[in-house]
């Protein structure tokens, strides 16, 4: 079980070498609740990033005032204040956010590594030092994070993927891979098609179990569990998850908490997606690569 919140705040940050620079998007929207626990968490990285970039997406809590204090205290804090669109946007929102918060990097040719983090979550202070240097010894690692940990009920629990598949709340790209898979896709399924791009193109994905990162909540469950599990199951048929993998996936899912209800939903979000005709946001040389590794998958050959 990790040790969060974050338990090194105490270490002084140090600013990195510009072959080691990263910058920081973070889009957020009424998250006045866990956004500070997110700031703590960062300014205490033992390496601070070159520019972090705060997106409030159109808040109506206190969100982007907590952001704009601690941009008072911190020079590499960028706070970017968008309107209010009357409703939480998942998914491709996000990206339209990360995206506003991207044009805002005040030197875009500098930077060698890129992070996407959630505006609801806490690391260790060398989470970031620990990814780089992984980075520095694995040439062709193009994405890679940490191991997701929620809280649920009062009790802190592993949110179980594929060791290629890095959390998404906190994912770090290196630049060439990020700029050869065309940036974060304009789909609510992003955080699988980089995922897929990448490794298509001959790039490594990791998710490293000993990084730890502490998420607020139950991933996709910010507009119910339900339905962000009727969203899960939307995405997986977008990115041309095959139907064997799809029930495969729901089976070992069936038994664990909550019961039935998550398989459920990301079964009938996949086939409500297929039946209504929506097109698929890969390749088909994407999907096949894809269905070559789920049938390893299944076969046991690829965990």
């Amino acid at each position: 079980m990790p040790a969060c919140p974050v338990n090194a705040a105490k270490k002084q940050n140090t600013m990195l070498t510009e072959t080691d620079s990263y910058i920081i998007i973070t889009p957020v929207r009424n998250e006045e609740k866990y956004v500070e626990k997110t700031l703590q968490a960062v300014t205490a990285q033992t390496v601070a990033p070159q520019q972090w970039i705060v997106v409030d997406d159109g808040s109506t809590d206190r969100t982007g005032a907590i952001i704009d204090a601690w941009a008072g205290r911190y020079g590499w804090i960028t706070p970017v204040h968008l309107p209010d669109r009357g409703y939480t946007a998942v998914g491709r929102g996000i990206i339209d956010a990360f995206y506003a918060g991207y044009n805002r990097i005040l030197r875009p040719d500098s930077w060698q590594f890129l992070v996407k983090l959630d505006g609801d979550i806490s690391i260790d202070a060398d989470y970031f030092a620990s990814l780089l240097d992984r980075f520095r010894k694995e040439e062709r690692l193009g994405i890679a994070g940490g191991t997701c940990y929620c809280l649920s009920g009062g009790m802190v629990h592993e949110e179980k993927t594929p060791a290629f598949h890095p959390i998404a709340a906190a994912r770090m790209y290196r630049r060439s891979c990020f700029e050869e898979i065309g940036g974060l896709a304009f789909s609510n399924a992003w955080d699988t098609i980089d995922l897929l791009r990448a490794r298509t193109r001959g790039w490594r994905t990791r998710r490293f179990s000993e990084l730890l990162v502490f998420h607020y909540r139950i991933m996709s469950s910010r507009q119910g569990l339900w339905q962000g599990k009727l969203r899960t199951g939307r995405n997986l048929y977008l990115t041309g998850y095959s139907v064997p993998f799809l029930l495969a996936r729901s089976l070992y899912r069936l038994f664990r908490k909550p019961y039935l209800l998550e398989s459920m939903a990301v079964i009938c979000g996949y086939f409500m997606a297929m039946f209504r005709g929506e097109p698929l946001a890969v390749t088909s040389e994407e999907r096949e690569f894809l269905h070559r590794e789920q049938r390893q998958r299944l076969l046991g050959f690829n965990r």
